[in-house]
């Protein structure tokens, strides 16, 4: 037989055995046991891997193949022979042939018994392309951000210490253009001013000084 029934997208646990794909498959493709090439009974069944070719490997798990052919997406074909003969069924790409068991998008992929399915394979390799150059994009977005986002950080504490620089220059010009406050014993005058914050405040002043020297100390 050279067609075959369509391909169908299913969700299984990637614990799965070779023995429950095959059981989940045959269910699907010979609905009751049965399809437009035979009886399940008369058949006798197989699994293929990507390559189309039959998988041996009596410890198979879907994970392992998963994991070993470093998939995103497990591609698995259903092949079957007649019991009384040596043709081999590879269920394909033929629709209405066979009706579809599921409505999803397929992940059992069923291609002629000649794996005529390029095309399919081809585009799943361009997804998988464009999906890694979209996570690419992602993650170099997400970098550029993060990058941007401590060059503003950098820029706001360079500016707090700029301020902090003005304020403390400030401060020392202030303090340089008032005169050291006299001893007790000294001449001097008493100033007082009241400060909206600390209230009234009161500092001793030479008798030579200036206006102008006592008005730095209540700024």
């Amino acid at each position: 037989m050279g067609r075959g029934g369509g391909a169908r997208d299913i969700s299984l646990p990637v614990c799965s055995t070779k023995e429950e794909i095959l059981k989940e498959m045959i269910s699907i493709f010979f609905t009751n046991g049965s399809s437009v090439f035979g009886d399940a009974c008369a058949m006798k069944f197989e699994l293929g891997n990507f390559k189309c070719e039959e998988i041996k490997d009596e410890g198979f798990t879907l994970a392992r193949y998963i994991t070993q052919h470093k998939l995103s997406k497990a591609r698995i074909y259903l092949l079957s022979k007649l019991e009384e003969g040596n043709e081999r069924v590879s269920l394909s790409n033929s629709e209405d042939e066979l009706p579809s068991a599921f409505e999803l998008p397929p992940a059992f992929d069923s291609p002629d018994h000649e794996c005529q399915s390029s095309a399919i394979l081809l585009g799943s390799s361009l997804e998988r392309s464009r999906l890694r150059e979209q996570q690419d994009a992602e993650f170099r977005e997400s970098l550029f951000r993060d990058q941007q986002t401590e060059i503003e950080k950098e820029q706001e504490m360079e500016q707090f210490r700029d301020q902090l620089n003005k304020q403390e220059n400030l401060y020392k010009a202030r303090c340089e253009r008032v005169p050291q406050e006299p001893n007790l014993d000294d001449p001097h005058a008493n100033m007082s001013v009241r400060h909206v914050i600390l209230g009234v405040k009161s500092r001793k002043f030479p008798l030579s000084c200036q206006v102008s020297s006592r008005s730095h100390v209540t700024n």
